[in-house]
């Protein structure tokens, strides 16, 4: 069984990161961030955590991860949708327009 504590441990010597700078990151001492490393399961969130913080993917090192890792959809617009979102911006463009031209006649008075 992989030691994942053992493993992150490794990666954030690696890549030059003091525990304390990580700690402080993470806003835990540096107590419990040696406890995390003697760690054989180590949460997910932790681990994501961790990850962003010293700017490494340890979905290279636990593949499970990337099940985890939600993508965002990509939405494809119709022509008929992008014209319909033009129209509304004309609309409030104009709304606006006329509002701000009034309140100026208003001024002037």
């Amino acid at each position: 069984m992989v030691h994942k504590g053992e493993i992150i441990q490794a990666v954030v010597k690696e890549k030059g990161v003091s525990v304390t700078h990580l700690a402080e990151e993470m806003g835990v001492s540096r107590g419990t961030l040696y406890n995390i490393f003697e760690r054989m399961e180590v949460d997910t969130d932790t681990i994501l955590k961790i990850g962003a913080i010293i700017h490494y993917d340890f979905s290279e090192k636990f593949p499970k991860l990337k099940t985890n890792k939600v993508e965002e959809p990509v939405e494809e617009y119709s022509s008929t949708t992008i014209n319909k979102l033009k129209e509304e911006i004309d609309y409030w463009r104009a709304k606006y327009i006329a509002l701000l031209e009034e309140h100026n006649k208003m001024l002037k008075k």
